[in-house]
This record gives C-alpha cells, structure tokens and sequence, in this order.
C-alpha cells in the first residue's frame, strides 16, 4: 500500500497576480533607481555603513506597503549589488516586505525566493540576502528603534489606515462632496505624519526613506488614464449595477475605496510644520506619467 504524498500547498504565481499587472508601476521604480543610487553611493553613506560602532553588520531595507514584492524586485536586486560592493561581498543583508495583515505572503515569499518565478532576481541565490515579512500597519511602527538603514515605499501612502466615511455618490475620492472629501483629506493628514514618525524612529542616523507617491495636479485629478477617467467609468459601471438592482445600495456603498490622493503641496505639509522627529526632506522630484506622481528623499 502506497502512502498519500503530504499536501505542499498550491500558491498561485501566474499571469494573474498582483505584480503581473503592474508594469507601469515597475517602469515608476525603474525610473527613480539611479535617484535612490545617488543616495546610498555617497561616500558619506559609505562610512555610515561602515562606522565602527555598529551594533551589527547587517544591512536592513525595508519596503512599506509591498504587496507580493514583483514591483521592486529591479531595485532590490540593484540595491544589494550596490552595497555589497559598496561595501564588501560578505555583508549580510536583511530585507524586511511589509504590508497589511490580509496580504498574500505565500504569493509574496514566493515571487522573491523561487527561481521560476515571473519575476526571477539574483538576489534569490545569494547566501547572504535574508528575506523577513511584516504585517503590521504601515501606520504603526514595524521594526526596533534604530534598525532600518534604507527604507521605501512606492505608491502605497494613498491607502488610508481606517475609512473616514462611505462616499455616497461613487466610489473613489472625485466622487466625493465637500463634507467627504474634507474627513478624507483630514485621514490622510493624520495617517501621513503617523507614517512618517514611524519610520523616523526605525531609521538609523544617516538612514535615508525613499517614497514615490502619487499627486494631484493643479485641477485636482487623479490621473488621466489614456485620455479617459478611469475612476468615472468603474464608478458609472457600478451606479448603473445599483439603479439596476443587481446589487443593493448597502452594496454600493461597501465599495467605497478607502483612498486619498494628496495634492504636492499636501504631501510636503509635515516638512514645513514642527513635525516633531529628526526626519527632514533632502529633495523632492515631479513626475508626469500616466499618473501624477512625486518623487521624496528623506534622511534622519
């Protein structure tokens, strides 16, 4: 009698998973590689990796808002390359995916660990890249005091820890009236600050935070998708669903996107109040691409 093979588990990683639609967004971090470059090939930076009085000799990166890690995966493999010759072939480095509790982390682990993955990287054989997860909130601080030496976020400071409130008329934020438009703002103002705290305490002295995030432009709009509003036309679909009962209004409303796309001037707010922390903005870049989007290199 032959025994059954123990279950292995099946983790989907085709032409359907998160990462495989998003080209556009590996192009954005494509496009902001040599910018983080310039950041970590100082020579400055090159004694802050080296400095004697390090507690350990592991470099840590962290990513806030990962999803399954394809979008990165060009920048992580470039990073690493970059510091280990930086500094030398035997550091260790350690690289920490976060993101919210209901993320698919077997999808996650096996996009930057299995060589058949969509997106293959060379870090996968190296002995000395140790991969980590978290799934703690963004909006709450992930790792101990002091231990990130780069950190980055792409396109992910959009999301909202808590929705202020359903949007009666649509979905997404150009569906909103004054009043909801305003708690949303407010939401992103409180989570935005809380995340850039966060991150101050986990950054060593001299760790720099990237973060790539999208803008509205000076009428207000979120993007301008092939010369047509993409958030019009999902909201259009699903308003004709309601009107035509094929689903309830209470479902209308469960759709609401927890959402909110700040204005340039909105995103840079912290940096000209006393925000408190020993985080301070060393630039900024605009961006045009089929989205608007800005460019922050911060440093403690």
């Amino acid at each position: 009698m032959t025994s059954k093979p123990e279950p292995r588990g099946v983790v989907h990683n085709g032409s359907e998973t998160y990462s495989a639609g998003m080209e556009n967004s590996r192009k954005v971090v494509r496009t902001f590689i040599k910018q983080v470059l310039e950041c970590v090939g100082e020579e400055k930076y090159r004694e802050f990796l080296l400095e004697e009085d390090r507690i350990r000799s592991t470099v840590c990166i962290a990513e806030f808002g990962s999803a399954d890690g394809g979008v990165s995966l060009e920048l992580m493999d470039t990073l690493i390359d970059h510091i280990t010759k930086l500094v030398d072939d035997h550091t260790e480095v350690l690289l920490v995916y976060e993101d919210q509790l209901l993320n698919d982390y077997n999808v996650l682990f096996r996009t930057v660990h299995t060589e058949s993955s969509n997106f293959p990287s060379e870090f996968q054989s190296k002995e000395n890249v140790h991969v980590l997860a978290s799934a703690t909130s963004m909006y709450k601080k992930c790792l101990p005091t002091g231990f990130v030496d780069l950190a980055f976020s792409s396109m992910s400071n959009q999301w909202l820890s808590e929705m202020p409130c359903h949007i009666r008329a649509g979905i997404f934020q150009s569906d909103c009236d004054t009043e909801e438009l305003e708690a949303y703002r407010q939401q992103w103002k409180k989570d935005w600050k809380q995340f850039l705290m966060c991150r101050a305490q986990e950054l060593r002295l001299g760790g720099y935070l990237v973060v790539v995030s999208f803008v509205t432009d000076a009428e207000g709009r979120l993007n301008d998708h092939v010369g047509e509003n993409s958030f019009q036309f999902f909201t259009s679909i699903w308003k004709e669903f309601e009107q035509s009962s094929k689903i309830t209004q209470e479902e209308f409303l469960q759709t609401t996107s927890s959402t909110y796309t700040p204005s340039e001037t909105e995103l840079l707010e912290p940096f000209h109040d006393n925000m408190q922390t020993n985080l301070h903005l060393v630039n900024h870049t605009r961006k045009e691409w089929n989205y608007h989007l800005a460019y922050l290199v911060m440093q403690v």
